[in-house]
This record gives C-alpha cells, structure tokens and sequence, in this order.
C-alpha cells in the first residue's frame, strides 16, 4: 500500500507539474516525450487548470498536503489506480481523439482557407463589380455631366450673359458711322480699342408733304405744267413722283413737270410727293387740270401788210402780228406762181408776171389748231 502510495502521489505530482508549467509557458508543450513513455493528448483547459491550482496548492502546503494525502490514503490510490487503469485501458480512446480533434483542425482550417478563397473571389468580383459601376457611373456621370454643360453653355445665367451697352443718339440719320470699344479699370487704365464697326443710322422718316402746287394748261405746246415747292426732309429729297389719277407718270428732280400728254377729257387730276434716298414718300399734294376747250376760233388777219418791188420781178412784203386765243403758230405768203410758209413776220418773193402789170399777194395766220384766218392783201407793180 504504502508504494503504491507514493506511485500515485509521484504520479499526481507529475501530473501536477506538467500542467504548472503548461500554465507558465505560451501553450501546450511541444517537447518530446522521454524513453519508455507514451505520447498523451493535452489536457482540457479545465483539467489543466486544476493541475495547476493542486501543483501551487501542493507547493504552497508542503507537508500539509502531504498529511492530507497520507490521511487519505486508502481513497487516493484507489482513484489513482483507477485513473492509471483507465488511461491504460483507453489508450486507443485518447489517440482517437487526438485524431478527431486533428481532423477537426484541419477541417476547421481547410473550412477557413475555403472561406478565405471564397472571401477572396467575392471581394474580387466586389472589386471588378465595383470597377465597371465606378467606369459607367464615370461615364454615365460625364456624360450627364457634358450634357448638362452643354445645356449651361446654352443656357447661362443672367450674370455669365450681362453684356454692357451704350446709346449713341447725335448720329444723323443716313449716315454710317464706325465704333470702338475699351475697357477701362478703376485706375483708369484702358485696354486697347476693338475693330472698328461701321454703322448706318438708319433713315426713318419720309419727307414731308408738297406746298403751292400749281397747273397750268396751254394748247401749245399741248399739255399741262405742274410746279410746287421744295419739300424738306430730315436726310434730304431725292425726288418728286408725279401722278395722273393715281397712276405714276413719271419721276423728276426739280420742282416743276409738263404732262404732253393731258386728255382730251373734261379734266384730269395729279397729285405730287416728295421721295428721299430711304424710298420714304411723303404725303401727295393733289390738284384738278382742265384742258382747254377744242380751238375753233381762227386768229386775225396779219395787220399792216406791205409790198416793195425789187428788181427782177422780186417783191418784199413786212406786216404786223396777227392775234389768236391760244396763239399764231405760222404764217403763209400766196402769190403768183409761188407759196410760201413762215413764222416770221417779213419776207421777199420772186413773183411770176410781166414787169408793169400789178398782181395781189396775200398773206394768212394760222392757230395751233389749224384754224386760218382772213388773208390780209396787197397789190404791187412789178418792176
């Protein structure tokens, strides 16, 4: 009894040390086994903790522990028997699980590493997943970026469109005139002046209306004579547009116009306007024109005619001016053997006769109408 009781407290006091000093190192111990002893699995951590407490118990007890251990002989070696017999009798229990418990780490590691590979393939795929959004939400985003810059370029508020702006108002009116512009700084330093721009005022107003428009209508020559006013304007008067019942019969540039064309009509109506260099017409002035009646009144007789003979049959023949509503256009001389037409007021004629025989000569005036008046006569003796 008493061996086998100093066996089981060796064998406790074994025990007990090897869990003190696995309780003071990093971990489990890695040594090799001695000679002639078994390899065993380490030790639950309970069982090792209570190692340790009874080894620093034993330590700290010394032969109290070792009375106690005496005291309680009979139970002690038994239990240490049995637990002696019982890892004899199980050694393949403890190899196995060593076993399960190594199966189980690798399979807990090969779980790990799978988990770590799968981790691995989802981030990368994360990543790649990640890269392609980023890229089309890069794209997508510039593009709706450069979509909407397009739109501010297009669109841009009042404060990137505020453009400065002066009036010039002593231009006159048809004119071009040419503009710069600089810029100029709080310290009145000014940039240099941009190109030239030339400008034409533009002309807006027409000229104004004719005054003291007057006709005159005479048969000879046939027609009616308009005459007014000079117009003004606020560029200058180019011209004068004359009108017969609202028809444009011509354009001129003084101030005065004969229409030969006046009808044979009761009367007639023109109107007159002034133009400018714009094409601006004024306000038309209008005025009736009345032709003159048809002429069939002739003229008088040529008044005080007289006849000299000349030498060789040749006579001179002078008279005063005949009268006539609308005027004597033209006289005609009639002698012997010849006819004469004139618009003068004398003449000489060769006469047909014997020299010492007296003949008549006779002389008319005619109007513009044709109408002929009485023959004013004179007798001569031819020389």
């Amino acid at each position: 009894m008493t061996n086998r009781f100093l066996i089981s407290v060796a064998a406790a006091a074994l025990i007990a040390g090897t869990g003190f000093a696995n309780a003071q190192g990093a971990g489990p111990s890695r040594e090799a086994p001695s000679a002639g002893s078994t390899a065993q699995p380490s030790a639950p951590s309970s069982e090792r903790g209570g190692a340790s407490s009874g080894a620093m118990k034993h330590d700290s007890g010394g032969a109290a522990g070792m009375k106690g251990a005496e005291s309680s002989e009979p139970k002690g070696s038994q239990s240490g028997m049995k637990a002696s017999e019982s890892e004899k009798a199980q050694p393949g229990t403890s190899s196995k699980s060593a076993q399960d418990t190594k199966t189980q780490g690798e399979k807990s590691k090969s779980m790990s590493s799978e988990n770590e590979t799968k981790g691995a393939k989802d981030m990368k795929a994360e990543g790649r997943d990640s890269k392609a959004g980023g890229s089309m939400n890069a794209e997508t985003k510039g593009a709706t970026d450069s979509k909407s810059g397009n739109m501010n370029a297009q669109t841009k508020s009042p404060a990137d469109t505020t453009k400065s702006q002066a009036t010039d108002t002593t231009g006159h009116p048809g004119t071009t005139y040419s503009y710069s512009v600089a810029a100029v700084d709080g310290a009145g330093n000014v940039s240099a002046r941009s190109a030239l721009l030339p400008v034409k005022i533009p002309d807006l107003h027409p000229p104004s209306g004719i005054t003291g428009l007057k006709v005159l209508v005479a048969r000879k020559p046939w027609g009616a004579t308009l005459t007014w006013n000079a117009a003004t304007d606020d560029v200058g008067v180019t011209g004068y547009r004359i009108y017969r019942e609202a028809a444009l019969i011509a354009t001129v540039a003084g101030r005065s116009y004969t229409d030969p064309h006046l009808p044979h009509i009761d009367m007639s109506v023109y109107g007159v306007a002034a133009i400018d260099a714009a094409g601006h017409e004024g306000s038309r002035s209008r005025i009736a024109a009345v032709p003159p009646p048809d002429d069939t009144v002739a003229p008088t007789a040529p008044r005080h005619l007289k006849a000299k003979a000349l030498a060789k049959r040749r006579v001179k023949l002078t008279w005063a001016a005949a009268s006539d509503a609308f005027g004597v256009v033209r006289y005609q001389v009639r002698a012997p053997g010849k006819v004469l037409g004139l618009t003068g007021r004398s003449t000489t004629v060769t006469v047909k006769g014997r020299r010492g025989r007296k003949v008549t000569i006779l002389v008319y005036a005619f109007d513009d109408a044709g109408n002929r008046s009485v023959a004013a006569r004179v007798r001569v003796k031819l020389r």
